[in-house]
């Protein structure tokens, strides 16, 4: 029987299996899908059966391994080898998928945020109801300068894996906010969901001042003067330590004098 009637040529093996004639040349010189046949001028002939070959090798490209692993596998495949390397594969998915969903919900809440911001009023101070809300927070930082306060400032999001899409800001004791020492940060915090992690500060819910400051850190203590003459004439007094995040940064805006922050702090009426 003519091998024209039993083997495909690789143009039209390349052809069955979707793929460009290059690729089945390069599985021949790694030497993981070998023709069938090769004639006396060398052209290369493949067997219908070396399609199942081929899926295996595509099928283990998609769990992302390379040429070399999967020359490996094949050389010393069994069923036993095979029920290890999906297991492992499928560890390696389901991490993924996690990561991925934990990227979908850092966008979400992104997104949310940003939403919120972009319909505030920053030149307005109001008075709001807010739920209980929780926070994960860094260690003291209240002995700490610029330098080292940027360290710890890594070490948390690094820590706890930062990456909810909720804004990383500072907690401000309320003393140091009345003696206008807004350089003295208690704490970085960022918001979690009470269902994903342990909080490590939940924020009672209740009356909240909030206010915006538009421009450099250096002149936020411009707008707690304000907030303080707003508070005064409406009749509340602070209670509580200022929460303060940038509602707008550098991913939605090019450069610090640019930024707006957040500032919340909880109130009574007296």
């Amino acid at each position: 029987m003519n091998l024209t009637e039993t083997l495909f040529t690789t143009g039209e093996f390349a052809k069955l299996c979707d793929v460009k004639k290059q690729t089945l040349f390069h599985y021949d010189e790694v030497g993981i899908l070998k023709p069938e046949h090769r004639n006396e001028k060398g052209y290369r002939f493949y067997s219908l059966k070396q399609m199942e070959i081929f899926n295996v090798i595509e099928m283990l490209k998609s769990l992302e391994l390379s040429l070399i692993e999967i020359k490996d596998f094949l050389a010393s495949r069994s069923i036993a080898e095979s029920v290890q390397l999906l297991n492992t594969k499928e560890h390696e998915i389901d991490l993924k998928i996690k990561q991925m969903e934990q990227l979908k919900e850092s966008i979400k809440n992104k997104r949310n945020y940003l939403k919120e911001s972009s319909e505030a009023d920053f030149s307005t101070i109001k008075i709001v109801e807010l739920p209980q809300t929780y926070y994960l927070i860094s260690e003291d930082l209240s002995q700490s300068n610029i330098k080292s306060s940027s360290q710890l400032l890594m070490n948390f999001i690094k820590k706890h894996h930062l990456d909810f899409g909720y804004p990383i800001g500072v907690i401000i004791k309320k003393e140091d906010i009345k003696n206008e020492n807004n350089d003295h940060l208690a704490n970085f915090y960022t918001q979690i969901e009470k269902n994903r992690h342990a909080p490590h500060l939940v924020r009672a819910a209740g009356q909240y001042v909030i206010a915006y400051h538009e421009g450099h850190d250096d002149l936020l203590y411009q707008t707690h003067r304000k907030i303080d003459a707003y508070l005064q004439t409406a009749g509340y007094e602070i209670v509580g330590d200022s929460f303060e995040e940038y509602a707008v940064d550098e991913i939605s805006t090019d450069g610090p004098d640019k930024y707006v922050t957040k500032i919340s702090m909880e109130v009574v009426k007296y």
